[in-house]
């Protein structure tokens, strides 16, 4: 069913398009940085784990690889990489209503509403970056009445 997509594809949309500007803004050396110089040290041919170290695993990685290979600046296609993985995400959990099992009795806009609430959330607001985790637990912990019918 069509119709049951439409507020993840909103959610996934509407973030990516709030969520581009900031694509150009606030170079943090620590994670833009640490994580640029690990897919750029991996790009040039050095092994992960052994000549180079990575905090965040090979996937994270190799996927940020694939965007180097982008014709702009290697730390502003990072930040692409980064915005399309929050909108990704946030599209992700939108769409938890629809495939989730009917024993959950989670709805797509119970499912959206979390999502939405996971977008504004999300440490690009704020300035700082806050662990997944924590963004995580705090959204189950103020919204676990609404995901449920």
């Amino acid at each position: 069913m069509l119709v049951r997509r439409i507020p993840a594809g909103f959610v996934g949309v509407g973030f990516l398009a709030a969520l581009w500007p900031f694509t150009r803004l606030d170079f943090d050396r620590h994670h833009d940085g640490y994580m640029l110089s690990v897919a750029i040290a991996h790009h040039g041919g050095l092994d992960l784990h052994r000549e180079v170290a990575t905090r965040y695993g090979p996937l994270t990685t190799w996927t940020q690889e694939l965007f180097l290979h982008l014709p702009v600046a290697p730390a502003f296609a990072l930040r692409i990489w980064t915005v399309l993985l929050l909108a990704g995400t946030a599209a992700i959990i939108a769409d938890l209503g629809r495939v989730a099992p009917t024993r959950w009795h989670l709805n797509v806009w119970a499912s959206s509403g979390a999502a939405v609430m996971w977008a504004l959330m999300c440490d690009r607001w704020l300035g700082i970056t806050l662990h997944c985790s924590l963004v995580a637990s705090t959204n189950i912990s103020f919204h676990p009445v609404d995901l449920f019918e």
